[in-house]
Parts: structure tokens; C-alpha cells; sequence
């Protein structure tokens, strides 16, 4: 049985660790790590003191900020949930349990909370303290049987269930509902059982959150019973309420199991190698599906674009660009068209990319934290810094559990670029009271004080700043007139210029692109134009009977003359999976043969 335990809980620890690298540092590992910033900082903790089950919160949140390590948080992360597994083993083999058992439904049974608890960790409202209660709990149970088998008086387990409960509460807010359900289910079956003992711990259960309330926590009745639990958000799936209650239903079945087992001849122990190596299969099957099952394939993708591009990696936005599997998402090509403009080639490769219509271009409005701040790095990476620090800003108040390291990052960067000094102290000493983030925040520091004394210094890792004072008021619902007040004070931007050009583009309105390039193309001193331009251009050329003019005026390339030729005299004789193979890349294919995606759509799909 030893052996069963030792290989089961290893493989287990293992193969977990394995997913969260390799599948989940994206949108569990990296995402939890940046909606939160954890600080040395007495504030810091009185935040979490003031209501039940902080100091597990604290604790949780200790333990994340090393998440931003991928391999250091996918070890933490796998240990944690393995830990629950090798404690409720321990719980249900102690001697006071009084059970032998060799045989699989029982080495399955200590996996079960472990495998839903692994599902849980989908969503980015279940974070590692929901996971370090459970811990506690078991735990301070475990040590609650181990000294109460060796009491010799009621009056002393009194004390030790009382001070086991009291701890829990105070350490792990309502999970100390789940401790009080494993002392009662042990007294049922324990040899010289007490129902005050039962009613007395039960009591002391139900009144001393209500006490806690009153003169202790500032919080709501409610959640001063179930914080920490399965009940205190509606968000929580299922599978975290399963695992929860789980823990105490399968040690009352080991227990009923076993004082069966103690009056017949005991389980089985017949060939216990051929058990272990059937245990340990199906163990390895079990663990195989849960974690593939719990995996997001489409919110890894999502959260990987989100992160490169946050770092200025895109040649690797681009490349993920092409997997044709994760494209029903609109932040793909947002994200595409982002990295695009950062090279220089928005308006000369766009269409070498899916592009889902205007949308893609400018990521529909939400009022959420994460959507804010996708919207808000397109703003800082073109160059309007103030709303880039205003979305932040709104981003880092509107999270759901704290200040996040991503938001706090932005607003450092965009305090900096502006030279606001006083705001650039107030958030770079977040992260100087951040183990993990120090070492940053002093090299932040440096590059400030020599921007600051040197206005032609490039901060490393930073974005351009322009001019901010025409922009005018920020319109989120007509992002195009947006770039309009960029071009206002900064004649000659080429990205603004782009984005705005591409838009009428994507809206397959001809007659505002040739309006628009007519405006303001004379400023922006191409050598030669973008190749989606030119044939914008002899599109709108041909439906207006201006095709050799337009040739001539803007030296459109024989390249694109030709292949526009050729488009259309095969666009009424061949189908449209030829068509889509040799032009799907031009504006020709597009304009003709895409629907962009309804924006109704657009608004219900995730934010992740």
C-alpha cells in the first residue's frame, strides 16, 4: 500500500507539473500572477487581516507572485493540490482510523478531490487559496487525530476539537465548516462517542463566525460562515463544490468501510502487486484525462498573444498568428494587427492574416478589466499615453481581487513617458515592497533618471509618447476618429495613419479610403506605398474608370497592376477555394468574399 501511495502521488505531482508548464502558464500561471502584486508591506497584510481566512489569502498570495517564474509556479502549484492527496491519504490510513485496505476503489478514492480541484484551476476566479484551506484544514485534522487517539479524557478532546476549530476558522475563514464535519463524522465512529461532545463542537461552529462578525471582521454575515468555501462565489464551478464535499463523504465511507471490514476477515490482500500496477494505470489514465479536460486551449493561445505582445515579441504574435485553430477569437487579429503596425507592415501584410472586419482592428468595448487593458496597450503602443495610463488606471481598480502586477506595470511606464514623477513614486513603490518585482523597480528607477535628464533616451521595454495637446476627448465607440486627433498634432504618423486608412478598409468603404488617403497621404512621405493601399487604390480606380490615371499619379507597382488583372479575369471562372489559395492575401479577396463578423457577436465572445 506504501508503494501505491508513494508512485501514485509522484506520478500524480509529476504529470501536473507537466500540464501547467506546458499547457496552463498562460492563462493560469502568468494570468494569476498579474491581478495581483504581493508586497512586504504592513498595509498589505492589515488588507487581508481584517476578514476571515486572510491569513490563507496572505498566504496564497505569498506563494503566487513566484508564478511569474512559469516552471517555479508550475512545481508550487502541482505540490499544493498533490499535498491534498498525500494528507487525506494520511487521514484515512492513521491508526485511529483503524482501516486496512488494498484495493483500487479506495487508492482512487484519495485522487478524486485532487483530479476536480486540477479542473477548478480554469478560471480565473479560483486562486491558490481556495486550495491552501483545504490544506490547512486537512492538516490540523490529521493532527487532531493523531493526539486525540492518545487522550484519555472527553474533557481533553473538548479542548483539542475547540482549539482545532478555532484555529481553522481564524486561519482558513469558512473551511472551517469542512474540519467540523471531519470531527464529527470521526466521533460518530470513535469508540466511546459523545453527543455533547458532537453538540458542543457544532455550537462552537455555528456562534463563533457570528461573534467574529460582530466584533471582529468587517465583512457581510454571509461571508463571515463561507469565505474561502465553494459558496461564497457564484462564479466557482461545480467541480470545486464536488471536490469540497467529497473530502468528508469519502472518509465516511472509509470509516463505515472499515468498522465493516473489522467484525469479517478484512480486505482483500491477495496478489497486492497486481493491485498496485492496476491502480497505478488507471491512476495514470484518470490524471491524464482530468488534466486535458480542464484545459483551455483557446484562453492559453489568447493570454500567450496577450503576454508577447506586452513585451514587444512580434515575430512570435505573428507566427502564433497562423494557426488556423485559434482564430474564432476577435483578439487574435487585434493582437495580429498590433505586432502589424509595430513593424511597419499594417498596411502591406494585413490581409496575410485572417481579419474578422473592423473589430479586429480595434477590440470591441467592455467594461472589463482585462478588455480595458488590451485596449489600452494599442493606445500606449500608439502613442497616446495619457488614455493608455487612463485605461490602466480604470483596469487596475476594476480587478476583481486586488491591484495586478500587469496594470501596475503600465501606469509605471506611462508615468514615466509623461514625467510624472510624483505618479511614477506612487506605483514603482508598489513594486519595490515586491520580492519579485525589487530588482525591476531598481532598474526602472535608473532608466527614469536618465530619461528625465536625457529626453532623446529610449526607456528599454517602453513605447513612443506623442504629443498629446489637440487629441481631444476619446471616443471608444468610433476608435477611427481617434486616430483623426492623432493626425491632428502629429502630421506624418504613419501608424495612425495606417490604422485609420485600414478601417475604412475592413468596413469595405472605398469612397472614405480614397477620401481619407487623399487628406493626409501627402504627409507621410512613403518611398513606396503599402501593397494593400495600391490595391485599395485600383479597385476604387476601376469602379470610378480612373485606372491608368491612378497608375501613373501614385506609381502603383507593375506587381500589383498585374495581379489585380488576373484576379478579375478569373474571379467569374474559378471557385472560390482557387480564388482564396492564390489571392487570399490581397484586399481584391477580401473585399469580395469575406463577411466581417457581426458585431453582436463580437461582444459575446470572451475577454478571457
Amino acid at each position: 500500500m506504501t508503494n501505491l501511495k508513494n508512485i501514485s502521488i509522484a506520478l500524480f505531482a509529476v504529470l501536473a507539473t507537466i500540464w501547467l508548464y506546458a499547457y496552463n502558464r498562460y492563462s493560469i500561471l502568468s494570468f494569476l500572477e498579474e491581478n495581483q502584486l504581493f508586497q512586504l508591506d504592513v498595509y498589505y497584510f492589515q488588507e487581508y487581516f481584517t476578514q476571515p481566512g486572510g491569513l490563507t489569502q496572505y498566504a496564497s498570495a505569498f506563494f503566487t507572485q513566484f508564478y511569474r517564474f512559469f516552471v517555479l509556479g508550475a512545481i508550487l502549484l502541482a505540490t499544493a493540490i498533490s499535498s491534498i492527496y498525500l494528507l487525506f491519504w494520511k487521514i484515512c490510513t492513521t491508526e485511529s482510523a483503524g482501516l486496512i485496505s488494498k484495493t483500487i476503489l479506495f487508492a482512487l478514492s484519495f485522487t478524486i478531490p485532487a483530479y476536480l480541484l486540477f479542473a477548478c484551476c480554469d478560471t480565473m476566479h479560483f486562486r491558490l487559496e481556495r486550495i491552501l484551506g483545504i490544506i490547512v484544514i486537512l492538516a490540523l485534522f490529521l493532527l487532531y487525530l493523531k493526539f486525540s487517539n492518545s487522550l484519555k479524557f472527553l474533557k481533553q478532546r473538548w479542548i483539542m476539537g475547540i482549539l482545532a476549530y478555532l484555529s481553522a476558522y481564524f486561519i482558513t475563514g469558512g473551511n472551517a465548516i469542512l474540519l467540523t464535519a471531519l470531527i464529527v463524522i470521526d466521533e460518530f465512529f470513535h469508540e466511546k462517542r459523545s453527543w455533547p461532545y458532537l453538540a458542543g463542537i457544532i455550537a462552537v461552529a455555528v456562534s463563533a463566525p457570528y461573534l467574529a462578525y460582530l466584533f471582529l471582521y468587517i465583512t457581510p454575515l454571509k461571508m463571515a460562515y463561507l469565505s474561502l468555501t465553494p459558496f461564497d462565489l457564484p462564479e466557482l464551478n461545480k467541480s470545486y463544490r464536488i471536490a469540497w464535499a467529497a473530502i468528508p463523504f469519502i472518509y465516511a465511507l472509509w470509516r463505515g468501510a472499515g468498522v465493516k471490514w473489522s467484525t469479517t476477515r478484512g480486505a482483500p490482500t491477495k496478489k497486492p502487486a497486481i493491485w498496485i500496477a492496476f491502480s497505478l494505470v488507471l491512476i495514470f489514465a484518470l490524471t491524464l484525462y482530468g488534466l486535458k479536460s480542464a484545459t483551455d486551449a483557446k484562453a492559453e493561445y489568447v493570454m500567450q498573444m496577450a503576454y508577447e505582445v506586452e513585451r514587444g515579441n512580434w515575430d512570435k504574435v505573428l507566427e502564433m498568428s497562423k494557426n488556423d485553430k485559434m482564430q474564432n477569437t476577435a483578439l487574435v487579429p487585434f493582437f495580429t494587427n498590433i505586432a502589424l503596425s509595430e513593424k511597419g507592415l499594417l498596411a502591406a501584410e494585413m490581409f496575410n492574416y485572417r481579419q474578422t472586419g473592423t473589430y479586429g482592428l480595434f477590440n470591441v468595448w467592455k467594461v472589463h478589466y482585462t478588455t480595458l487593458l488590451y485596449i489600452g496597450e494599442q493606445y500606449y503602443r500608439l502613442g497616446m499615453t495619457q488614455e493608455a495610463e487612463h485605461l490602466a488606471y480604470e483596469a487596475m481598480i476594476g480587478s476583481p481581487t486586488e491591484y495586478g502586477s500587469k496594470a501596475l506595470r503600465s501606469l509605471v511606464y506611462t508615468t514615466m513617458l509623461r514625467r510624472d514623477t510624483p505618479g511614477f513614486e506612487k506605483y514603482i513603490r508598489k513594486f519595490e515592497q515586491s520580492p519579485t518585482y525589487r530588482h525591476w523597480a531598481k532598474e526602472q528607477r535608473k532608466h527614469y533618471a536618465r530619461y528625465r535628464a536625457d529626453s532623446t533616451y529610449i526607456i528599454p521595454g517602453a513605447a513612443r509618447s506623442l504629443q498629446a495637446a489637440d487629441i481631444g476627448f476619446i471616443d471608444h465607440g468610433l476608435p477611427q476618429q481617434n486616430m483623426r486627433f492623432i493626425l491632428q498634432t502629429n502630421k506624418g504618423d504613419k501608424k495612425a495613419f495606417e490604422y485609420l486608412i485600414m478601417f475604412s478598409l475592413l468596413q469595405k468603404d472605398l469612397t472614405s479610403f480614397y477620401a481619407l488617403f487623399e487628406r493626409y497621404y501627402p504627409e507621410m512621405n512613403y518611398e513606396h506605398l503599402p501593397r494593400h493601399i495600391e490595391e485599395a487604390l485600383l479597385v476604387y480606380a476601376a469602379a470610378t474608370n480612373q485606372q491608368s490615371e491612378f497608375v501613373k499619379k501614385y506609381a502603383i507597382s507593375s506587381r500589383t497592376v498585374r495581379q489585380f488583372i488576373n484576379y478579375e479575369q478569373e474571379s467569374a471562372s474559378s471557385n472560390l477555394a482557387a480564388l482564396k489559395t492564390k489571392y487570399g492575401n490581397t484586399y481584391f479577396y477580401y473585399l469580395r468574399n469575406i463577411k466581417p463578423m457581426a458585431l453582436d457577436m463580437m461582444q459575446t465572445m470572451p475577454v478571457y
